[in-house]
């Protein structure tokens, strides 16, 4: 069967079928993290003080790392649903789901023209929780629904960096709610007129962050010239069972 443009247009008659239920399931999430530190030790710059530009013969990047982990998830989702053709529906969808991840790795560096020093950074990512807005179209069979789903999601992140050389040191976080994108598929199986059953899956993605700070001091000197800068780059795979209420 075709479906034409005059199918998808909406009706006169707006008869959303409402609906709330509740999820469990597993979260994989995937963290990118890169982090560059351009300190050098004393008398290695272009000249020969701190607060001249640091010469990059002399300091290597603490480098990148992937982490990625496993995680329980549960939560509850809220929405409508709504034929425009027999065999077809649309809808829209809100959500909150529940999970931790936190991520920790340690990146050493070098001070390729001076020896006695050992540079080593400490970042941990942890992040908090995703709540989803998305928009669904779908195919209707008997007592099963096939949906595609598409929109924005929102998420709570977390970054701490440590640095030291057993010197000079630095720390600093950022932290805040990280705005992001949504896209899926889900499967669904009425059991009777009002409870059905659902398999649904998710991936989310937020993007590119960036942290910095110029806050490096060994107790008597601040060296305000050496900048770090760390990025990091998170995503996750969501797959969980629902049991949903129909209205």
């Amino acid at each position: 069967m075709l479906l034409t443009l005059s199918d998808v247009a909406l009706s006169d008659d707006f008869n959303p079928q409402w609906y709330a239920g509740v999820a469990l399931g597993y979260a994989k999430s995937k963290q990118n993290l890169a982090t560059a530190t351009p300190y050098v030790a004393p008398g290695f710059t272009t000249t020969s003080y701190w607060a001249d530009t640091v010469n990059p013969n002399n300091v290597s990047n603490s480098g990148s790392g992937q982490f990625s982990s496993d995680n329980a998830m549960g939560g509850a989702y809220a929405g409508f649903s709504s034929s425009f053709n027999p065999s077809y529906f649309w809808g829209l969808e809100t959500g909150w789901l529940i999970f931790s991840a936190t991520h920790a790795g340690l990146q050493r560096t070098t001070y390729p023209a001076f020896s006695g020093f050992d540079p080593r950074t400490s970042i941990a990512l942890k992040q908090n929780d995703i709540g989803y807005f998305v928009g669904k179209l779908g195919l209707s069979q008997d007592d099963w629904k096939l949906s595609v789903k598409g929109g924005a999601a929102i998420s709570r992140l977390k970054l701490n960096l440590n640095f030291t050389d057993d010197t000079a040191s630095i720390a600093y976080q950022k932290s805040g709610y990280r705005l992001g994108w949504a896209t899926g598929i889900g499967l669904e199986k009425s059991i009777n007129t009002h409870w059905s059953v659902r398999a649904d899956y998710m991936y989310t993605n937020f993007g590119s962050v960036s942290a910095g700070s110029n806050g490096l001091s060994d107790g008597a000197n601040n060296y305000t010239q050496s900048i770090f800068n760390s990025s990091y780059h998170v995503s996750n795979n969501l797959l969980s069972i629902g049991l949903q209420r129909n209205f």
